[in-house]
């Protein structure tokens, strides 16, 4: 099973995990890294390492990312250069449970990052009002 990483600034990662688990119930193999106000780029590294070595028994991680070009980000996609990996910023909440869910049915991490920004894309839309 692909284990999943969600991070981001603030309180960003929890959030999601917490929305995610109120429609889908218990999550198991997701962990969330914040990167606070007050962190070292040092500090949220050691954190995003720790959460790396809890997955240890997963075939692949997904970090999911609040933004691209951040420290998360960035770190994120130091670490994920050293095993196999995806890293996708700019997520939602159906980017979230889309992953969740499919990665019991997807054993390659690639084609799961490809699912699930396919998803990101497809939620992405604006109410028109009638005038």
């Amino acid at each position: 099973m692909t284990g999943i990483i969600i991070t981001g600034y603030g309180k960003f990662a929890e959030g999601l995990k917490d929305a995610l688990e109120a429609v889908t119930g218990p999550a198991e193999n997701i962990e969330t890294v914040s990167f606070s106000q007050n962190d070292t780029e040092e500090l949220f590294n050691t954190r995003l390492q720790d959460a790396i070595n809890h997955l240890k028994g997963c075939s692949s991680i997904l970090f999911l990312c609040d933004m691209t070009g951040g420290i998360p980000y960035r770190l994120a996609t130091q670490n994920a250069e050293q095993m196999e990996s995806e890293v996708l910023a700019g997520i939602n909440l159906g980017m979230l449970v889309e992953s969740s869910i499919s990665r019991q049915f997807t054993l390659d991490v690639h084609a799961l990052a490809e699912q699930v920004l396919n998803i990101g894309k497809d939620q992405v839309e604006r109410f028109a009002m009638n005038s």
